[in-house]
Protein backbone atom coordinates (compact mmCIF):
# COMPACT_ATOMS: atom_id res chain seq x y z
CA UNK A 1 0.00 0.00 0.00
CA UNK A 2 1.25 3.42 -0.84
CA UNK A 3 1.92 6.55 1.42
CA UNK A 4 -1.16 8.04 0.17
CA UNK A 5 -3.59 5.09 0.20
CA UNK A 6 -2.37 4.49 3.69
CA UNK A 7 -2.84 7.73 4.89
CA UNK A 8 -6.19 7.86 3.18
CA UNK A 9 -7.57 4.93 5.35
CA UNK A 10 -5.51 6.07 8.69
CA UNK A 11 -7.17 9.32 8.51
CA UNK A 12 -10.27 7.05 7.89
CA UNK A 13 -10.28 5.21 11.13
CA UNK A 14 -9.45 8.22 13.27
CA UNK A 15 -11.87 10.63 12.11
CA UNK A 16 -15.01 8.75 11.86
CA UNK A 17 -16.75 6.12 13.12
CA UNK A 18 -17.18 2.85 12.16
CA UNK A 19 -20.18 0.23 11.55
CA UNK A 20 -20.86 -3.18 10.85
CA UNK A 21 -24.36 -4.70 9.07
CA UNK A 22 -25.75 -6.97 7.55
CA UNK A 23 -26.46 -6.28 4.24
CA UNK A 24 -27.62 -7.10 0.62
CA UNK A 25 -26.27 -5.02 -2.54
CA UNK A 26 -29.22 -3.78 -4.32
CA UNK A 27 -27.76 -1.60 -6.78
CA UNK A 28 -23.97 -0.74 -7.54
CA UNK A 29 -22.63 1.81 -10.04
CA UNK A 30 -18.65 2.98 -10.74
CA UNK A 31 -17.42 5.80 -8.49
CA UNK A 32 -13.95 6.82 -10.17
CA UNK A 33 -12.01 4.61 -12.22
CA UNK A 34 -11.84 2.03 -9.88
CA UNK A 35 -14.19 2.49 -7.28
CA UNK A 36 -17.82 1.10 -6.84
CA UNK A 37 -20.80 3.09 -5.23
CA UNK A 38 -22.91 0.52 -4.13
CA UNK A 39 -26.60 0.76 -2.33
CA UNK A 40 -26.65 -2.02 0.99
CA UNK A 41 -30.01 -2.93 1.99
CA UNK A 42 -28.80 -3.41 6.02
CA UNK A 43 -30.61 -5.07 8.70
CA UNK A 44 -29.36 -2.78 11.06
CA UNK A 45 -29.35 0.29 9.65
CA UNK A 46 -31.72 0.20 6.63
CA UNK A 47 -30.55 1.62 3.32
CA UNK A 48 -27.86 3.40 2.74
CA UNK A 49 -24.77 3.75 0.48
CA UNK A 50 -21.42 2.85 0.65
CA UNK A 51 -17.77 3.54 -1.10
CA UNK A 52 -15.95 0.26 -2.11
CA UNK A 53 -12.36 1.44 -3.15
CA UNK A 54 -10.85 -0.42 -5.76
CA UNK A 55 -12.94 -3.01 -6.23
CA UNK A 56 -13.25 -2.78 -9.80
CA UNK A 57 -9.72 -4.25 -9.72
CA UNK A 58 -9.67 -7.95 -10.21
CA UNK A 59 -7.32 -8.49 -7.43
CA UNK A 60 -9.43 -7.00 -4.92
CA UNK A 61 -10.57 -8.10 -1.87
CA UNK A 62 -13.82 -6.29 -2.47
CA UNK A 63 -14.39 -7.48 -6.18
CA UNK A 64 -17.03 -9.83 -5.56
CA UNK A 65 -18.64 -8.64 -3.00
CA UNK A 66 -19.41 -5.89 -4.50
CA UNK A 67 -21.14 -7.81 -7.14
CA UNK A 68 -25.28 -7.21 -7.06
CA UNK A 69 -27.11 -9.30 -5.02
CA UNK A 70 -24.68 -10.64 -2.68
CA UNK A 71 -25.27 -11.08 0.92
CA UNK A 72 -22.72 -9.89 3.56
CA UNK A 73 -21.09 -8.34 6.62
CA UNK A 74 -19.97 -5.26 5.52
CA UNK A 75 -17.76 -2.56 7.75
CA UNK A 76 -17.32 0.71 6.85
CA UNK A 77 -16.16 3.92 8.04
CA UNK A 78 -18.05 7.11 8.35
CA UNK A 79 -16.17 9.83 6.20
CA UNK A 80 -17.40 13.62 6.30
CA UNK A 81 -19.25 12.84 3.26
CA UNK A 82 -19.42 9.46 2.24
CA UNK A 83 -19.14 6.06 3.98
CA UNK A 84 -15.94 4.00 3.02
CA UNK A 85 -16.29 -0.15 3.35
CA UNK A 86 -13.11 -1.32 5.00
CA UNK A 87 -13.95 -4.80 5.20
CA UNK A 88 -16.56 -7.59 4.25
CA UNK A 89 -17.25 -11.09 5.50
CA UNK A 90 -19.48 -12.71 2.26
CA UNK A 91 -22.09 -14.64 3.36
CA UNK A 92 -23.37 -16.02 -0.10
CA UNK A 93 -24.12 -14.68 -3.48
CA UNK A 94 -26.99 -16.57 -4.40
CA UNK A 95 -25.26 -18.87 -6.72
CA UNK A 96 -28.61 -20.65 -8.26
CA UNK A 97 -29.57 -17.57 -9.53
CA UNK A 98 -26.36 -16.50 -10.82
CA UNK A 99 -26.66 -19.78 -13.54
CA UNK A 100 -30.43 -19.10 -14.26
CA UNK A 101 -31.33 -16.07 -16.62
CA UNK A 102 -35.19 -16.07 -15.38
CA UNK A 103 -34.75 -16.00 -11.85
CA UNK A 104 -31.43 -13.52 -11.85
CA UNK A 105 -33.80 -10.93 -14.04
CA UNK A 106 -36.66 -11.42 -11.52
CA UNK A 107 -34.22 -11.02 -8.32
CA UNK A 108 -33.16 -7.78 -9.81
CA UNK A 109 -36.70 -6.56 -10.73
CA UNK A 110 -37.27 -7.16 -6.99
CA UNK A 111 -34.07 -5.55 -6.27
CA UNK A 112 -35.34 -2.39 -8.17
CA UNK A 113 -38.35 -1.52 -6.46
CA UNK A 114 -36.72 -2.24 -3.07
CA UNK A 115 -33.80 0.20 -4.16
CA UNK A 116 -36.02 3.04 -5.30
CA UNK A 117 -39.11 2.87 -2.55
CA UNK A 118 -36.95 2.42 0.90
CA UNK A 119 -36.04 6.00 1.63
CA UNK A 120 -31.96 6.28 3.05
CA UNK A 121 -30.93 5.48 6.74
CA UNK A 122 -34.36 4.45 7.75
CA UNK A 123 -33.83 1.04 9.64
CA UNK A 124 -36.73 -1.48 8.75
CA UNK A 125 -35.29 -5.09 9.85
CA UNK A 126 -38.77 -6.23 8.28
CA UNK A 127 -37.31 -5.12 4.84
CA UNK A 128 -33.85 -6.71 5.05
CA UNK A 129 -35.76 -9.64 6.37
CA UNK A 130 -38.36 -9.82 3.48
CA UNK A 131 -35.48 -9.35 1.00
CA UNK A 132 -33.26 -12.19 2.37
CA UNK A 133 -36.49 -14.86 2.67
CA UNK A 134 -37.43 -13.56 -1.18
CA UNK A 135 -34.00 -14.41 -2.49
CA UNK A 136 -33.97 -17.24 -0.92
CA UNK A 137 -37.42 -18.20 -2.52
CA UNK A 138 -36.41 -17.38 -5.86
CA UNK A 139 -33.03 -19.85 -5.85
CA UNK A 140 -35.06 -22.91 -4.90
CA UNK A 141 -39.10 -22.13 -6.26
CA UNK A 142 -39.88 -23.75 -9.51
CA UNK A 143 -41.55 -20.40 -10.90
CA UNK A 144 -39.90 -17.00 -10.09
CA UNK A 145 -42.11 -15.23 -11.35
CA UNK A 146 -44.54 -16.63 -8.80
CA UNK A 147 -42.12 -15.54 -6.36
CA UNK A 148 -41.88 -11.81 -7.68
CA UNK A 149 -45.71 -11.66 -7.67
CA UNK A 150 -45.78 -12.57 -4.00
CA UNK A 151 -42.68 -10.63 -3.10
CA UNK A 152 -44.16 -6.95 -4.24
CA UNK A 153 -47.25 -7.91 -3.15
CA UNK A 154 -45.61 -8.62 0.39
CA UNK A 155 -43.69 -5.46 -0.11
CA UNK A 156 -46.28 -2.94 -0.64
CA UNK A 157 -48.20 -3.88 2.73
CA UNK A 158 -44.60 -3.13 4.09
CA UNK A 159 -44.84 0.23 2.42
CA UNK A 160 -48.25 1.47 3.96
CA UNK A 161 -50.07 0.52 0.91
CA UNK A 162 -52.83 -2.09 1.31
CA UNK A 163 -54.81 -2.43 -1.99
CA UNK A 164 -57.94 -3.83 -1.81
CA UNK A 165 -58.16 -5.63 -5.04
CA UNK A 166 -62.01 -7.11 -5.23
CA UNK A 167 -63.60 -4.56 -3.19
CA UNK A 168 -63.99 -0.79 -4.70
CA UNK A 169 -61.63 1.24 -3.02
CA UNK A 170 -64.95 4.39 -2.43
CA UNK A 171 -67.47 2.07 -1.48
CA UNK A 172 -66.73 -1.44 0.02
CA UNK A 173 -68.58 -2.90 -2.52
CA UNK A 174 -67.73 -6.52 -4.06
CA UNK A 175 -66.23 -6.67 -7.33
CA UNK A 176 -68.79 -7.41 -9.78
CA UNK A 177 -67.70 -7.49 -13.30
CA UNK A 178 -64.44 -9.04 -14.91
CA UNK A 179 -62.38 -7.48 -16.17
CA UNK A 180 -62.72 -5.02 -13.41
CA UNK A 181 -61.11 -1.28 -13.33
CA UNK A 182 -58.51 -0.83 -10.93
CA UNK A 183 -56.63 2.32 -9.99
CA UNK A 184 -53.27 3.20 -8.42
CA UNK A 185 -54.40 6.86 -7.92
CA UNK A 186 -57.40 5.60 -5.97
CA UNK A 187 -55.42 2.58 -4.41
CA UNK A 188 -57.02 -0.76 -5.73
CA UNK A 189 -60.42 -1.79 -7.44
CA UNK A 190 -62.85 1.27 -8.74
CA UNK A 191 -66.20 0.48 -9.35
CA UNK A 192 -67.59 1.84 -12.55
CA UNK A 193 -69.90 4.45 -11.38
CA UNK A 194 -66.37 5.96 -9.72
CA UNK A 195 -64.49 5.50 -12.34
CA UNK A 196 -64.35 9.08 -14.01
CA UNK A 197 -62.47 10.65 -10.48
CA UNK A 198 -59.60 9.01 -11.64
CA UNK A 199 -57.24 9.57 -14.80
CA UNK A 200 -55.27 6.05 -14.47
CA UNK A 201 -57.87 3.25 -14.53
CA UNK A 202 -57.50 -0.05 -16.37
CA UNK A 203 -59.24 -3.09 -17.27
CA UNK A 204 -58.07 -6.20 -15.22
CA UNK A 205 -59.60 -9.71 -15.37
CA UNK A 206 -61.19 -10.68 -12.54
CA UNK A 207 -59.16 -13.67 -11.55
CA UNK A 208 -55.63 -11.89 -11.51
CA UNK A 209 -57.29 -9.30 -8.97
CA UNK A 210 -58.67 -12.46 -6.70
CA UNK A 211 -55.19 -14.10 -6.90
CA UNK A 212 -53.83 -11.22 -5.86
CA UNK A 213 -55.79 -10.43 -3.33
CA UNK A 214 -54.74 -14.39 -1.97
CA UNK A 215 -51.59 -14.21 -2.21
CA UNK A 216 -50.89 -11.89 0.52
CA UNK A 217 -52.38 -13.34 3.20
CA UNK A 218 -49.57 -16.58 2.12
CA UNK A 219 -46.14 -16.77 4.62
CA UNK A 220 -44.62 -18.61 1.13
CA UNK A 221 -45.25 -17.93 -2.52
CA UNK A 222 -47.51 -20.69 -3.80
CA UNK A 223 -46.54 -23.47 -6.46
CA UNK A 224 -48.12 -21.66 -9.28
CA UNK A 225 -50.85 -18.95 -10.07
CA UNK A 226 -53.68 -18.48 -12.58
CA UNK A 227 -53.58 -15.60 -14.74
CA UNK A 228 -50.01 -15.11 -13.25
CA UNK A 229 -48.18 -12.60 -16.16
CA UNK A 230 -50.98 -10.09 -15.75
CA UNK A 231 -51.38 -9.97 -11.98
CA UNK A 232 -47.24 -9.27 -12.54
CA UNK A 233 -48.10 -6.70 -15.22
CA UNK A 234 -50.85 -4.80 -12.85
CA UNK A 235 -47.94 -5.32 -10.08
CA UNK A 236 -45.32 -3.60 -11.68
CA UNK A 237 -47.73 -0.87 -13.75
CA UNK A 238 -48.93 0.24 -9.64
CA UNK A 239 -45.22 0.33 -8.36
CA UNK A 240 -44.42 2.10 -10.60
CA UNK A 241 -47.04 4.75 -10.26
CA UNK A 242 -46.62 4.86 -6.30
CA UNK A 243 -42.74 5.32 -7.11
CA UNK A 244 -43.41 7.71 -10.18
CA UNK A 245 -40.18 6.52 -11.84
CA UNK A 246 -39.70 4.28 -14.47
CA UNK A 247 -38.91 0.38 -13.40
CA UNK A 248 -36.85 -0.59 -16.25
CA UNK A 249 -35.59 -3.59 -14.28
CA UNK A 250 -39.14 -4.81 -14.13
CA UNK A 251 -40.00 -3.74 -17.17
CA UNK A 252 -37.30 -6.00 -19.10
CA UNK A 253 -38.19 -9.15 -17.04
CA UNK A 254 -41.74 -8.99 -18.68
CA UNK A 255 -40.72 -8.46 -21.91
CA UNK A 256 -38.38 -11.48 -21.39
CA UNK A 257 -41.39 -13.24 -19.91
CA UNK A 258 -43.62 -12.02 -23.29
CA UNK A 259 -40.65 -13.80 -25.58
CA UNK A 260 -40.57 -17.00 -23.94
CA UNK A 261 -44.66 -17.72 -23.28
CA UNK A 262 -46.45 -17.41 -26.66
CA UNK A 263 -49.54 -16.99 -25.01
CA UNK A 264 -49.02 -13.42 -23.88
Amino acid sequence: MNGSRAQFWEEARTSSQERTAHALVLKRSDSGENSRRLTLLTQEYGKTDVIAKGAKKPASRLAGSSELLVNAEFTWVEGRHQRFVTHVRPITSYPQLRTDFDRLTAAIAFSEVVAISMPHDSPDEAYYNLAIEVLGHMQSHENPQVVLIWALARLLIEEGHSPDWTRCVETDTKMTTNPALVSAQAGGHICQEMAERYSDTRWISAEALIGLQKIVELEIPPTQMKNAMEALQTLVWFWGAILEKPLKAADTYLKTLSLTDPAV
